[in-house]
């Protein structure tokens, strides 16, 4: 007989799968592209998001970015060239809106990853990242209000306090990571294919 932890393990993996197939292709491709035009890289966000957010860090960093999390003592001042990744499942968490307004402010790109795609956060996006995951049901997620979800009967998913979008995120920023490695590769493989030709001649 399968066990408990078994059981939830395979819940959580099909509630992160179902958010990740109702992402649109060409926001995660506009996600991409930017990031890899950046100059430098900024992440932002509270709580479990700040730790998807600095896990991103840790790994695009390996790919030779410039990278930065927000409110550490070492991050200087996002430019026109730069770009903030925005995570909030609410869209609404002050710490990471505010990061987006002032990163807007000083002419940086914004790319919002969040649940609900009318939120203030969402707003500010040059690039936003809809990704479901704090309810399930058969209106879309931009029903941020209890009372309305009661009577629709669109309740908070199996896992709690929005874990669900958060472990998504996580999941599809890797992808991502392994997205940009793959075409920076393949273009340094082209260029060194140029080089050797040329050396040749």
């Amino acid at each position: 007989m399968m066990s408990e932890p078994k059981k939830i393990a395979e819940k959580i993996i099909e509630q992160i799968e179902g958010s990740i197939k109702l992402v649109d292709e060409k926001q995660i491709e506009d996600m991409v592209q930017l990031i890899m035009d950046s100059k430098k890289i900024f992440v932002a966000g509270s709580g479990r998001s700040g730790f998807v957010a600095r896990s991103f860090a840790s790994r695009i960093v390996d790919l030779g970015y410039e990278v930065y999390v927000v409110g550490e003592t070492i991050t200087p001042s996002a430019k026109s060239l730069d770009t903030i990744i925005a995570i909030s499942g609410s869209g609404e968490t002050s710490y990471t809106l505010n990061a987006a307004e002032v990163g807007k402010k000083l002419g940086a790109k914004i790319i919002a990853i969040t649940s609900y795609p009318e939120s203030p956060l969402a707003r500010l996006g040059d690039v936003v990242v809809h990704m479901p995951g704090r309810i399930t049901g058969p209106v879309q997620a931009s029903i941020k209000d209890y009372l309305t979800r009661q009577i629709t009967g669109i309740h908070e998913p199996f896992t709690p306090a929005g874990t669900a979008f958060e472990l998504a995120c996580m999941v599809l920023l890797e992808s991502v990571v392994i997205t940009i490695k793959e075409r920076r590769e393949g273009i340094e493989g082209n260029y060194e294919s140029v080089r050797a030709a040329v050396k040749v001649n």
